[in-house]
């Protein structure tokens, strides 16, 4: 498919258990074919943690975008939120917008060759 979306259920999304069982879930199905440059080769993955502080103004997430699109190394500092990763997969695909929050957010800019 040009677009999968993969969701880890209770058990193994990180919230209500670890992020060691997290990671396992992850590495289970993905682990082997981010290793396969036949996989990679025109993928973008990106793996997003929507878990982190107890704290609304201190709870910060990690996103992880690895593909041949993306500069090695790189490490944006810029604060962005679900619609700006939302707006990025909608600019890859040439969609529009939902004309909601993703209509105003800007696509990622600063990771890519």
């Amino acid at each position: 498919p040009n677009f999968s979306f993969y969701v880890p259920n209770g058990q193994h999304n990180g919230h209500d258990s670890s992020r060691a069982i997290a990671h396992g879930w992850l590495g289970q199905p993905f682990g082997s074919l981010i290793n396969d440059p036949r996989f990679m080769s025109d993928m973008l993955f990106v793996v997003t943690y929507d878990e982190s502080g107890t704290s609304a103004e201190l709870s910060a997430v990690s996103a992880v975008i690895v593909g041949p699109a993306v500069r090695a190394g790189s490490e944006s500092t810029t604060w962005y939120d679900h619609y700006n990763l939302l707006r990025t997969i909608e600019d890859i695909f040439g969609l529009g917008t939902l004309g909601k929050h993703d209509a105003t957010a800007y696509p990622i800019p600063d990771i890519w060759h």
